[in-house]
């Protein structure tokens, strides 16, 4: 039997705005395009210099804070695959941090 996953965020309510403003600025900096998939979204950001360290700065920092997302990057030669999913009940903060018509 599967334990549920709580969907749950361990940031206060000024942390989660500062977390979602460092999402937003890195995409807007680096998003190539935004694909919704199962659970989540797909996104391809630009290699340019800084992107891949502030990314894994920002994974790690999600990671923490909610883990009940499944984050994964697969780098290419010219863009970092970031594949973001979650439970459906956890649906709101994915479209949060990751939503939007900028991709």
């Amino acid at each position: 039997m599967t334990r549920p996953v709580a969907i749950a965020c361990s940031l206060d309510a000024a942390g989660a705005v500062q977390r979602v403003r460092e999402w937003r600025l890195l995409l807007e900096r680096a998003l190539v395009s935004r694909t919704p998939v199962a659970g989540g979204v797909r996104m391809e950001l630009a290699a340019l210099p800084g992107v891949r360290q502030e990314l894994e700065g920002l994974i790690q920092a999600e990671r923490a804070c909610c883990p009940f997302l499944s984050i994964d990057v697969v780098p290419s030669d010219a863009v970092l695959v970031l594949v973001v999913t979650a439970p459906a009940t956890g649906a709101a903060i994915v479209a949060e941090l990751f939503g939007g018509d900028n991709g």
